[in-house]
C-alpha cells in the first residue's frame, strides 16, 4: 500500500497498475539407494509496482522489481522514486533517424538479451545441432574482454545450487574465458554421449544454467558512455522470442530509450527497432559497466556498449 501510494502522489502518474509481494522458500532433498542424501534451501522475495505516466497524450509504463534475501531490505519510498524516475523520463519520446549507431544496452536488456541465447552453451542442443558452437570448443567467439561465467553459488544470487537435480556437484565454471568458448554445459546423458565430464547443469530434465552472467568491470556507467557522440541507450525490450533467431544470432526489436549525445543521456526514443546479430555482437563489445544486477531467471549483467548496431526508426 505504502509503494502504490508514493507512486500515485505523482502528478503524471494516472494509476498504479498493479503491486505485488512475494516470498518463496524452496528445499531440495535427492536420495537414492546408493547412500546419496543431499539438500539445498534457497529463500527469497521480490516486490514491483507498475505505475502509468500519462503527459497530454503520451503514455507510458514504468515499474522497479526489488529482489531481497528478506523483508528488511525493502524500501517503498525508494522503489517509488525509480518507478517514477523511470516513468516520467520516457515522456515525450521521438523517433529518429534509421542508421547505424553505438548502442547501449542497460543491465536489465542485456540480461534479457543472454537469457534467450543460454541455450547454444548447451550440450543437447549440441547434440541436436541446435547450435553454432558445435565446432568452436577452444577458439575465440567473443573480444578478448568478455567472460561469460555460470556460478552456482554467486554471492549477489538469489538461488544458490550446489549440486543440480541428477546430484553432481556445481561448480564456477567459465564457458566463456577471454573470448574464448571452454565448453558446454552438461548433464550426464550429454556428458556420456560427448565423453566429457558433467559440469552440473542438469535441471528439470534437461540442461540450464544456475547463475549465468557477463562478468562486470569497475567503469562506471556515465563513463561508459563519455565517448559516445552520437548513440542509443537502450531500456526496453519487445519481442524477445518471436524476433530473435537462437542459432543464427540474428535479432530484430522492439525498442525504447534514450538519445546519447555528446556523452550524455539526452532525450527519450521510441518506436524504434534494434537489430543485428548476437555473434558479432560480442565480438564488438566496446565497453562493459560496473552497474551489474541479476534478474529474476538468475541471468546477470552490466549495462553493456555495442560499437555499432542497426537502429530503424524515421526515413
Amino acid at each position: 500500500k505504502k509503494l502504490e501510494q508514493h507512486i500515485l502522489d505523482n502528478e503524471f502518474v494516472t494509476q498504479v497498475q498493479s503491486t505485488m509481494y512475494q516470498e518463496l522458500d524452496t528445499k531440495t532433498t535427492l536420495v537414492n539407494s546408493k547412500g546419496l542424501h543431499l539438500e539445498r534451501h534457497n529463500t527469497y522475495a521480490y516486490a514491483y509496482a507498475i505505475g502509468v505516466f500519462q503527459k497530454g497524450e503520451d503514455i507510458k509504463t514504468a515499474y522497479d522489481i526489488k529482489l531481497a534475501k528478506k523483508f528488511s531490505e525493502f524500501n517503498a519510498k525508494e522503489m517509488a522514486e525509480t518507478t517514477i524516475k523511470q516513468g516520467v523520463s520516457k515522456l515525450g519520446g521521438i523517433s529518429i533517424k534509421t542508421g547505424s549507431y553505438p548502442v547501449v544496452f542497460s543491465n536489465e536488456m542485456f540480461a534479457d538479451v543472454l537469457d534467450v541465447f543460454t541455450s547454444i552453451f548447451s550440450g543437447e542442443a549440441a547434440y541436436r545441432n541446435l547450435t553454432p558452437l558445435k565446432d568452436k570448443v577452444g577458439k575465440q567467439i567473443a573480444g578478448t574482454h568478455i567472460n561469460l561465467i555460470d556460478d552456482p553459488l554467486h554471492p549477489d544470487a538469489y538461488f544458490k545450487n550446489p549440486f543440480d537435480d541428477e546430484g553432481v556437484a556445481c561448480q564456477k565454471r567459465y564457458v566463456v574465458k577471454n573470448g574464448v568458448f571452454t565448453g558446454f554445459n552438461h548433464s550426464l546423458k550429454t556428458a556420456s554421449i560427448f565423453k566429457e565430464e558433467p559440469t552440473g547443469n542438469g535441471f528439470n530434465g534437461g540442461i540450464s544454467t544456475t547463475n549465468f552472467y557477463i562478468e562486470p568491470t569497475l567503469t562506471s556507467f556515465d563513463k561508459l558512455i563519455i565517448d559516445i557522440k552520437d548513440g542509443v541507450y537502450i531500456t526496453d525490450l519487445v519481442g524477445l522470442h518471436a524476433g530473435v533467431k537462437v542459432v543464427s544470432g540474428e535479432f530484430s526489436l522492439q525498442a525504447s530509450g534514450f538519445k546519447i549525445v555528446n556523452g550524455k543521456i539526452d532525450h527519450p526514443v521510441k518506436m524504434i527497432v534494434v537489430s543485428g546479430n548476437f555473434f558479432e555482437a560480442l565480438n564488438h563489445v566496446t565497453g562493459i559497466g560496473s552497474d551489474f544486477k541479476f534478474n529474476l531467471s538468475g541471468i546477470g549483467s552490466p549495462s553493456v556498449y555495442i560499437e555499432s548496431l542497426m537502429i530503424g526508426g524515421e526515413a
